[in-house]
C-alpha cells in the first residue's frame, strides 16, 4: 500500500507500521520521487525512487527522525541535479561502498612501503594507535578539518611531537595511495601545519658523567651495560648498535665496518673502536658464539632496544647525582657519599628522600635529572664532546656518519670552548706582556682611560 502527501512532523508520526516481513512507501508531493519507506520493525528511511538512464534506482538518503524532513527535501534535490547532469549516484554510492577504508591503505602501506624500506616501521604500526578510531572510515570521508582537529587534541593529550609524527605518517601514507594506489582523493594532511618544535640538543655534561657512569657499572644485565657503553663510546644510532655483527667488525685493527643496507644514509660507514670499545667487545667475544654482539630469541636474532634497563640506569644516576649535590653541602668526604650509596635498598624510596633533603638544604634542583635523556643522546653526547674538545664539524661529522656537514651544525656552538680558551690564553699573553696582571689592574687601566677622557 503506498500514499502521497505532504510530508510533515505529525503526518510521518502518524503514519501506521506494515505488519512484520513487510514494508510501506509513502511519497512526498513537494519534492518529486522522494520517499519514505517504514518496514514492519518500524524503522522509517528516506529513499529517491525513479528511474536513472532507464533503470530504477533507489536512492538511500537518511533514516528518520535522524534525517529531517527538509534535510531530506534538500537532499532528493541535489541528488535529482546530479541525474539531470547524466549522473548516476547510485552507482557512486556503489563506488563507495567498495572504497578503501583508511585501515586497508595502513595495511597496503605497510606491507609494500614501511616494512621493505624502513627500518623504523615498528613505530609507524606503534604510532597508528591514535588514527585507530578512524581505521573503518573511507578515505574520501576524512577532510582537513578532521586532521586538524586530531593533530590538536593528540598534541595536547600526548605532546606535540607525538602529534607532528601522527601527521607526518598520515601525510606519507596518503602521499603512498595517491603516488602507487592511483587514489583519486587529495591528501587531507596536507596543508596542516606542525606544531612548531624546539630543537632537542641534549647530551651529557661534566657534571653528570660521573654519576651516569656509576649507575651503568651498577647494572646488573651484562648486556644492557655493555650495549649502552658501546652506544657511547661508538656514536652508533641505535638500531646499529642493537643490530652488531662480529663479521662487522675487525678488533685487531679497531674498526667496525656497518654495511650499506643498515645505514640511514644508505652509504657504508666505518667507525673507528675506541680502545675502551675493544676491550668491552673481546670479552663479550669470549663468551657468546653468536653471530650478533647482542643475541636476542626475537625474530630479528639480537636484542631490542632496552627500554626497562635504560630506565634503571636513569633513575638511579638521578639518585646518586642528588645524593653528590647533598653530600657536597654536608661536607661528606669521598668515603661517607660511598657508605651512604651503599647503604640504598629502595631507589626510588631514596630519590625521594634526598629531594626532600635538598629542598631543605636550599640546593637548586632544576637542572639535575637524567628524566629527559634519550638513548640516542648518547650518540649526541659523543658528537658534542668531540667538538667542545676541537674537533672539527666535518670530522665529528664523519664519525657519525653524516653526509653533509650541514647536518652538523647542531653542534657547532659548542666549538666556542676552546676558541674561549685560545682568546684566554691570548690575553694573558698579551697582560703579561705588558706588565699588567688581570682583574685589578685592567679595571685600574679602564678608570684611567676614563679620567683622561674627561680631561
Amino acid at each position: 500500500m503506498t500514499s502521497k502527501f505532504n510530508f510533515t512532523k505529525s503526518s510521518i508520526d502518524a503514519l501506521p507500521i506494515p505488519p512484520k516481513g513487510k514494508r510501506v512507501y509513502h511519497y512526498d508531493t513537494k519534492t518529486p520521487a522522494l520517499a519514505l519507506c517504514i518496514t514492519g520493525t518500524g524503522a522509517k528511511t528516506f529513499y529517491l525512487y525513479r528511474r536513472v538512464s532507464g533503470k530504477p534506482e533507489q536512492i538511500r538518503l537518511g533514516g528518520y527522525p535522524e534525517m529531517s524532513i527538509e534535510q531530506a527535501r534538500k537532499q532528493a534535490q541535489t541528488v535529482n541535479g546530479e541525474i539531470a547532469k547524466g549522473m548516476n549516484p547510485a552507482d557512486m554510492k556503489r563506488e563507495q561502498r567498495k572504497e578503501w577504508t583508511l585501515g586497508d591503505l595502513f595495511e597496503d602501506y605497510m606491507t609494500h612501503h614501511a616494512m621493505p624500506h624502513k627500518r623504523s616501521w615498528k613505530t609507524d604500526r606503534d604510532r597508528f594507535k591514535y588514527l585507530q578510531p578512524w581505521a573503518k572510515r573511507k578515505l574520501s570521508s576524512i577532510r582537513r578539518s578532521d586532521v586538524k582537529t586530531l593533530h590538536a587534541k593528540i598534541g595536547q593529550d600526548n605532546g606535540i611531537y607525538a602529534a607532528n609524527r601522527l601527521l607526518a605518517l598520515l601525510k606519507t601514507m596518503y602521499n603512498f595511495g595517491i603516488h602507487e594506489r592511483d587514489l583519486p582523493f587529495e591528501n587531507p594532511a596536507k596543508g596542516v601545519k606542525m606544531f612548531k618544535e624546539e630543537k632537542r640538543e641534549r647530551w651529557l655534561g661534566a657534571d653528570e658523567l660521573p654519576a651516569f657512569f656509576q649507575a651503568v657499572a651498577e647494572e646488573s644485565n651484562t648486556d644492557i651495560r655493555d650495549y649502552v657503553l658501546l652506544s657511547l663510546l661508538t656514536g652508533a644510532r641505535q638500531g646499529n648498535v642493537v643490530s652488531m655483527r662480529w663479521d662487522e667488525l675487525n678488533l685487531l685493527r679497531g674498526v667496525w665496518a656497518i654495511p650499506a643496507a643498515k645505514t640511514k644514509t644508505k652509504d657504508p660507514l666505518v667507525i673507528p673502536l675506541a680502545p675502551e670499545a675493544i676491550e668491552i667487545l673481546t670479552l663479550r667475544k669470549a663468551t657468546t658464539n653468536d653471530a650478533h654482539v647482542f643475541p636476542g630469541e626475537g625474530r630479528t636474532g639480537h636484542m631490542v632496544e632496552p627500554k626497562a634497563g635504560w630506565a634503571r640506569i636513569k633513575q638511579r644516576a638521578r639518585l646518586y647525582q642528588l645524593m653528590a649535590r647533598v653530600g657536597a653541602a654536608k661536607g661528606w668526604d669521598a668515603q661517607a657519599l660511598a657508605e651512604a650509596q651503599a647503604a640504598v635498598e629502595d631507589v626510588e624510596k631514596a630519590i625521594a628522600s634526598y629531594r626532600a633533603e635538598a629542598e631543605a638544604l636550599g640546593l637548586e634542583q632544576q637542572e639535575l635529572g637524567f628524566a629527559n635523556l634519550r638513548l640516542h643522546d648518547l650518540r649526541h653526547t659523543l658528537a658534542s664532546w668531540q667538538v667542545s674538545m676541537g674537533v672539527s664539524l666535518a670530522i665529528t661529522g664523519k664519525s657519525l656518519g653524516h653526509n653533509n656537514v650541514a647536518t652538523t651544525a647542531r653542534y657547532a656552538h659548542l666549538a666556542i670552548d676552546p676558541i674561549r680558551d685560545a682568546v684566554n690564553m691570548a690575553t694573558s699573553a698579551i697582560w703579561a706582556a705588558g706588565g699588567v696582571k688581570p682583574s685589578g689592574d685592567v679595571v685600574k687601566i679602564r678608570q684611567r682611560n676614563k679620567k683622561s677622557s674627561t680631561a
